[in-house]
């Protein structure tokens, strides 16, 4: 996996085509529960990633995202 598409949870994301901070709730295939059917169904796999975010009423939503879709928004220091 390329160093540029590894996340962890906690990490602040989004996507390579959005300005729409998520935080990253878990990676797929971290938990014993993933459920891999309805996973490998819409295609994911494992490593892809499970984000939250506040859509513009406030209201928490979540998705998974490929990796390959996300860039880590770096902290200003």
């Amino acid at each position: 996996m390329d160093k540029t598409t590894e996340f962890t949870k906690g990490d602040k994301v989004r996507t390579k085509f959005g300005n729409t901070e998520m935080i990253v709730v878990r990676l797929i295939g971290s938990e014993k529960e993933d459920e891999f059917v309805f996973i490998d169904a819409r295609g994911y796999e494992t490593g892809d990633v499970v984000c939250e975010w506040a859509d513009s009423e406030n209201h928490t939503k979540t998705d998974i995202f490929k990796r390959s879709s996300l860039e880590l928004i770096k902290n200003k220091e």
